[in-house]
């Protein structure tokens, strides 16, 4: 709740997006918990081929690089457009 405050004292624009919607719309649906993680590194890892991906923990970063590319893809041109990755 203070982050919303923040941004709104702020002034800035802010869309906040759940993680099944951001995740729905990269085509990334995994089934259950491990499943999906799995398949959210998988994806991360094609994407950034020199980043390591570790699971779990706080060195898990691929929910956050990929969160980051659908906000990047949604509101300014794609960087790297890859067809075989689903973008």
């Amino acid at each position: 709740a203070w982050i919303k405050a923040a941004l709104l004292v702020s002034g800035a624009r802010a869309r906040f997006v759940s993680p099944n919607k951001w995740q729905r719309d990269l085509g990334l649906l995994g089934k259950g918990k491990d499943g999906k993680k799995e398949l959210l590194m998988t994806r991360a890892q094609a994407m950034w081929p020199d980043w390591h991906m570790t699971k779990g923990g706080k060195r898990s970063i691929a929910d956050a690089m990929l969160l980051a590319h659908y906000c990047a893809s949604r509101y300014a041109p794609m960087l790297l457009e890859d067809p075989s990755l689903g973008f």
